[in-house]
């Protein structure tokens, strides 16, 4: 019997994808052994980064649980929020790392278990599908979660689901000041690129009603291959994706070879691809199109992140525009989604799969640079009339850390800013001078993924937390 892996594999098809995608910045098609040959170097040192849902605890780290530092005087108080990675649950702690409260509703979609192939397929092939949430969000008293490109749900305060749509929703939710949900969702796209079709997943923009009802849809890859500035980085991950595509086999036999235990899994995902997406004999539900679909080099895109904007103080942008970042591009944009034009963009030659961006009340933008390909992740604030970055933390040896994947940050009340580094499966709090003012450990380790290796420290990672005001989930009154 083969020894049993993690059911938590690492994204290491994503982190290809964003290494080819960065490094692709030249003119015309490369040929083919020039690609071969790159992909192959970034493949074989990216295959061990920490894109896992458990990682192994850093040397430095070895011990840490909890919270681990507290400066009361100058952190800023609230409530932290995150979603488990490893379960469908979500966790909000006080700033001493108490649980306030919980939140948990296993089983609501069926789509693992379903999956035509079995779940332990999924398990060996697929690191981009959590089998828990990642991301939760709280709107009043409701929870609103993620089971990635599965679906979103709504829950009360105790737990109750309100709304479960099977939307294949990903990586974000957004509460509009209206009361309504934006959501990023997933679809698969064939795009001709001049005589030939190019099978890509496009990214949709959802509106949805407080009760999960669709208003309306928007597809991001229509938009940004609109705008003439756009257009040249996204024509060079389509001009990836084609060549790629052509060549599948080679990169199937990249995937068996960085992980031989799994090679049983991705030929059986590959010849599932052919019978549904080359040859037309199956049909599958849209999520199990997508736990095949981001093996190939299809996900040129992936967006990760949105954000709902007041009007810009510049007058770059007006009230409502919607801040999208494309991971797979290095692109943050501002969009006009009902005129389905692009209004500001920022990134590429500066940026490399970022996390979570998001627009400051002054107006800065505040970007998670994970630097995958550099080897070291930078916070930024960059001012978006000109393009300056104002402000930085991890550039100063003393601030070096590398979270390779998934990561975010957050701006909090009186400038400070939180930083979530997935791979440590930490969040720490850093003022604008650079001190370190609160810092959190998961708790949890979850089972070893490491299998007879097994002495390794683990530690869950965490996508991104997030931080409310204590007023925003007061104590629940007693009937």
């Amino acid at each position: 019997m083969r020894p049993r892996p993690s059911r938590l594999r690492p994204l290491v098809l994503l982190l290809l994808w964003c290494a080819l995608a960065a490094a692709g910045c030249g003119g015309g098609e490369e040929k083919p052994d020039d690609l071969a040959a790159r992909r192959e170097a970034e493949a074989r040192r990216l295959a061990s980064l920490g894109y896992v849902n458990q990682v192994v605890v850093k040397e430095e780290n070895r011990g840490l649980r909890g919270v681990v530092r507290h400066d009361r005087d100058r952190a800023v108080p609230g409530l932290n929020l995150y979603a488990s990675l490893t379960s469908c649950r979500a966790v909000l702690r006080d700033m001493d790392g108490a649980i306030v409260h919980t939140w948990s509703a296993e089983g609501v979609f069926d789509d693992r278990v379903t999956f035509p192939l079995g779940p332990e397929v999924i398990e060996l092939a697929n690191g981009p599908f959590s089998p828990g949430w990642t991301v939760a969000e709280l709107d009043g008293d409701d929870l609103l979660a993620i089971e990635s490109h599965v679906g979103l749900l709504r829950l009360d305060r105790a737990g109750h689901v309100k709304f479960a749509l099977a939307n294949q929703a990903h990586h974000d939710v957004a509460v509009d000041p209206d009361g309504s949900i934006w959501t990023l969702t997933a679809v698969p796209r064939r795009i001709d690129t001049g005589g030939e079709d190019v099978l890509i997943v496009d990214d949709v923009v959802q509106h949805l009603d407080r009760d999960g009802r669709v208003l309306a849809e928007h597809s991001l890859f229509r938009i940004l291959s609109r705008d003439p500035g756009v257009r040249p980085v996204l024509a060079e991950g389509m001009r990836y994706a084609r060549h790629w595509f052509r060549n599948l086999d080679q990169w199937r036999d990249t995937r068996m070879e960085q992980d031989p235990v799994a090679a049983d899994a991705f030929r059986a995902m590959f010849d599932l691809y052919a019978e549904v997406f080359v040859r037309g004999e199956r049909e599958l539900r849209p999520s199990h199109q997508l736990f095949v679909l981001y093996l190939t080099p299809a996900d040129v895109l992936h967006t990760n992140a949105l954000q709902v904007l007041p009007a810009h103080p510049a007058g770059l942008w007006p009230a409502g525009a919607m801040l999208v970042s494309v991971r797979n591009l290095n692109l943050v944009a501002v969009l006009d989604l009902a005129a389905e034009k692009v209004l500001w963009t920022w990134g590429p030659g500066e940026l490399n799969a970022q996390h979570q961006p998001s627009i400051l009340p002054d107006g800065h933008l505040l970007v998670f640079d994970n630097g995958t390909a550099r080897g070291y992740t930078r916070v930024l604030e960059v001012d978006p009339a000109t393009g300056a970055i104002v402000w930085n933390w991890g550039e100063a040896a003393d601030q070096r850390f590398w979270c390779s994947a998934m990561g975010g940050v957050e701006g909090l009340p009186g400038g400070n800013v939180l930083i979530t580094d997935s791979s440590a499966g930490r969040a720490f709090e850093v003022t604008r001078d650079g001190a370190i003012v609160w810092d959190f450990f998961n708790p949890e380790q979850g089972h070893n993924p490491f299998g007879a290796a097994g002495k390794a420290e683990t530690i869950e990672a965490i996508y991104r937390l997030g931080r409310v005001p204590v007023s925003a989930f007061p104590p629940a009154t007693k009937p």
